[in-house]
């Protein structure tokens, strides 16, 4: 059977495929979404197909450009899921999202700030509005994404100010 022939018997698994291929060049999965917390500093965590792969973490400055505070490489040992993908995490554990990407949005002593995290290709990675859990690696990545994604290309993080 050739390859042509596949794809006509096939067609909705052939677009399954493109759409996975295209929902999976890469994610951060922490923090969601609006997470709220006392400070600047945040928690990242993700995940990309390739090894070694640098991410940059850019803030949102408030002209609307984007601007890199931090970079971070992927693993170079993969986590086998879902129909054998591998997946190769990356992490930052309390990183100070510096405070000129932050500020009083709303005038009610909420700093407010967009993060988002591209990858070495200069994709901007998906994110989350919804807890991921290990279960969701072994999880039509997909599927999961439509259940629990953020549909925006950034991240949103306030930090509440206290008196």
């Amino acid at each position: 059977m050739s390859a042509r022939s596949v794809f006509r018997a096939t067609p909705a698994l052939f677009l399954s495929s493109l759409s996975l291929l295209a929902m999976l060049s890469g994610c951060c999965v922490h923090p969601l979404q609006n997470d709220r917390g006392p400070n600047f500093t945040r928690s990242f965590h993700g995940a990309t197909l390739k090894p070694g792969e640098t991410i940059e973490l850019q803030g949102k400055n408030r002209d609307e450009s984007w601007e890199t505070f931090h970079t971070v490489r992927s693993s170079e040992t993969p986590l086998v899921g879902w129909g054998g993908i591998e997946y190769y995490v990356w992490d930052c554990h309390r990183l100070s999202v510096p405070s000129r990407f932050w500020w009083d949005r709303y005038g009610i002593s909420v700093n407010v700030c967009e993060v988002r995290m591209v990858d070495s290709s200069g994709q901007v990675m998906h994110t989350y509005s919804e807890q991921w859990t290990g279960d969701d690696l072994f999880l039509n990545p997909v599927e999961v994404w439509r259940a629990k994604g953020n549909p925006e290309f950034s991240l949103r993080l306030f930090q509440h100010r206290e008196f």
